[in-house]
């Protein structure tokens, strides 16, 4: 597997879960699975926008509104059940960019040092 790229290993176990989620795989369709999914791993990888996503991926906002169709599906969850052992995760990371702070985290009155900032 190259960097940015879905490999044909990973295709293949990722193909034959699709295959077991029965609805979204359609006789034909192989070729725009795996071109829908190496748009995503592409763009998990790179951190590009949407907008910015190669055309060889597709029309990036067919791709965006197909993954958050599989989002509210549940399609995502399914593909990750069983991918790997709970024992086997020794790093976990979370992506910070979404937390929120409510405007009462940066710190009590006085100029107490914290990490959280405005």
């Amino acid at each position: 597997m190259t960097r940015q790229m879905l490999g044909d290993a990973e295709w293949a176990t990722l193909k034959d879960k699709l295959q077991a989620i029965g609805r979204i795989w359609k006789h034909g369709d192989e070729g725009r699975n795996r071109r829908f999914l190496s748009g995503v791993y592409y763009l998990l990888r790179t951190g590009v926008a949407w907008a910015d996503l190669p055309v060889e991926f597709g029309n990036s906002d067919a791709v965006r509104k197909r993954f958050r169709r599989w989002c509210k599906a549940g399609i995502w969850q399914r593909l990750f059940e069983g991918t790997v052992a709970a024992e086997q995760v020794d790093k976990l990371l979370l992506d910070g960019t979404i937390c929120k702070a409510h405007r009462s985290a940066t710190g009590a009155r006085g100029g107490a040092a914290e990490d959280i900032g405005r």
